[in-house]
């Protein structure tokens, strides 16, 4: 099984400030020409749904409740669709220190 590329790059944030976390994972995603969609959220404690929703997909990890996050969805060359698996990068850091400017750039060569 290998990763053919990465599709549908989501960061969800809550705010854009230049000192802020989000703006720094925003910038990082630019400056690295990772295509994203930028879902923009005002205050965590208000969207517990979206915290609740997230965690459900990734039960083995500990619960997300803090913004930036970024999901996106691996595509596989042996498997159907319905079965890509979606990744979650569940802080800066981990947005900065993942391979995904590597995963990004497979298949758009």
């Amino acid at each position: 099984m290998s990763i053919v590329k990465i599709d549908d790059v989501y960061l969800y944030a809550n705010e854009y400030e230049e000192t802020s976390e989000c703006y720094e994972a925003k910038k990082w995603l630019e400056d690295n020409g990772i295509e994203h969609e930028f879902m923009y959220y005002g205050e965590a404690e208000a969207h517990q749904r979206l915290f609740e929703s997230a965690s459900i997909n990734w039960p083995d990890q500990p619960p997300l409740n803090k913004f930036p996050f970024l999901v996106y969805t691996e595509i596989h060359d042996n498997l159907r669709p319905s079965q890509y698996p979606q990744v979650c990068l569940r802080s800066l850091e981990e947005i900065k220190n993942s391979n995904l400017e590597l995963l990004y750039k497979l298949g758009r060569s």
